[in-house]
């Protein structure tokens, strides 16, 4: 493993992750955390391209580390917005704060890439196909001992309309979080979505699909979500090609 920082001891302070600035606001709330040691995982998994090609959209201009209010108010670890990466300094560990940071880079290369992905409309059918059998799975089986039908009563006829918008939704959130429950979304999900969190909007299903295309089963996506296999393929594709036309022109 190449080590990118050498300090024992994490300090306040401006650290580095592919050229980008880390800013360190407020120490990591856990000792055993190390913020070196989760830039040096990054650094290792994430592919360079995709972080160059990142870089050079100027899409992100720091990732800032803290308690923000802009996390704590919505239950999240990791948040892009406005150019800036805002990760908490309360994570579970160094490897789900490393993959917190690796998602939210896919959301940026989602938006360098956005009409690629979204323009056709392929990949948004594809999505909310997925999301009518789910939707057909909750309604034709218990959940404890109930239907849906019992469960929401009279609402159900409204909240069931949630899952025909494939934007993300507070309500379409709460529903499958809290009046649902992971838990439970666990046992259907797997034969149509890659994890819970990818069923919330089009974007988490394209950004999970990252996640699955360059760190988990590349072949079960492929079988599962052809589309968004595509897409990812595409997008992959056009940055390798960018890399190397960058490349030769360095060699001038």
């Amino acid at each position: 493993m190449r080590i990118y920082i050498n300090n024992n001891v994490d300090k306040t302070g401006i650290y580095n992750l592919f050229g980008i600035p880390v800013k360190l606001n407020e120490l990591i709330s856990k000792d055993d955390i190390s913020l070196s040691s989760v830039i040096d995982r990054v650094h290792v998994v994430f592919p360079k391209y995709i972080a160059n090609t990142i870089k050079s959209s100027s899409l992100l201009s720091s990732i800032e580390v803290g308690n923000f209010e802009i996390l704590n108010k919505k239950y999240m670890q990791a948040l892009y917005d406005n150019n800036v990466m805002y990760v908490s300094n309360e994570p579970y560990n160094e490897t789900y704060m490393s993959e917190d940071i690796m998602h939210e880079m896919f959301h940026i290369l989602e938006k360098i890439y956005n009409a690629n992905i979204y323009s056709d409309g392929q990949l948004i059918r594809e999505f909310l196909v997925k999301r009518q059998q789910l939707l057909n799975m909750l309604e034709s089986s218990l959940i404890g001992n109930q239907t849906v039908f019992q469960m929401f009563g009279n609402e159900w006829s409204q909240m069931r309309k949630l899952f025909f918008d494939a934007n993300y939704s507070n309500d379409f959130d709460n529903l499958l979080l809290n009046d649902i429950g992971y838990e439970c979304l666990n046992y259907f999900v797997p034969y149509i979505f890659a994890d819970v969190y990818s069923a919330t909007s089009v974007r988490e299903y394209f950004v999970s699909g990252c996640e699955q295309f360059y760190f988990k089963d590349v072949a079960d996506l492929k079988r599962s979500s052809p589309i968004l296999y595509k897409k990812i393929k595409q997008i992959d594709a056009l940055m390798l090609q960018n890399q190397q036309g960058n490349s030769a022109l360095s060699e001038f």
